[in-house]
């Protein structure tokens, strides 16, 4: 059950994402970076492989010449990518609920 509440918290969220992301010195834009978002944590392509998911993500971004290898790196572009839903998930939690 918790683990339903998550899911569906989680694709809320990525639904309600409306800002272009700059990663690698591309701007994508906001569907790109929800498709991406959904990809990177397995809501959508759950057929493809990790790798496979990333590399799709990374098309949708358009992102080139840009490896999956060096997309997944501690620190790298995939961490920068989910940092933006991270910053989003936090602005929505900060807002005030309407009632």
């Amino acid at each position: 059950m918790a683990g339903f509440a998550t899911r569906r918290f989680l694709i809320d969220a990525i639904a309600s994402f409306d800002e272009p992301v700059e990663i690698a010195g591309v701007v994508a834009s906001p569907e790109a970076a929800r498709v991406a978002f959904r990809l990177l944590l397995g809501i959508e392509g759950s057929h493809l492989s990790a790798p496979g998911r990333r590399s799709r993500a990374i098309q949708k971004l358009g992102i080139e010449r840009v490896t999956v290898d060096q997309w997944r790196r501690p620190f790298g572009l995939e961490r920068e990518c989910l940092g933006f839903l991270a910053a989003h998930l936090a602005a929505r939690e900060r807002e005030p609920s309407v009632k």
